[in-house]
């Protein structure tokens, strides 16, 4: 007897936790897909969005307030980039 026949015959024996263990791995997969896809339209939507405001430079404020660097707004603000942008650039902070 082989591997292979043992697998089979353990898939033949117990065919409800086989039709289960297939419908997880199903389930998993399609998610996986569908989170994936949701993203890159949530993106590609918001690079539209974006590009239709003639947004370049978009400086949000950190949730963590701990962990934020004390040069984040200066060094944008004084950044070449910043000062190269034909456009004004949008700045959301508390």
């Amino acid at each position: 007897m082989t591997f292979f026949t043992v697998v089979i015959r353990g898939l033949w024996r117990r065919p409800l936790r086989t039709g289960l263990t297939l419908a997880g791995i199903s389930i998993g997969i399609a998610a996986v897909v569908a989170l994936v896809g949701m993203s890159r339209g949530f993106e590609k939507g918001w690079q539209v969005g974006l590009k239709a405001r003639g947004t370049d430079i978009v400086v949000t404020n950190r949730a963590d307030r701990s962990r934020r660097s004390r040069s984040t707004r200066p060094s944008a603000i004084g950044s070449p980039a910043f000062r190269a942008s034909p456009r004004p650039a949008i700045f959301w902070w508390r």
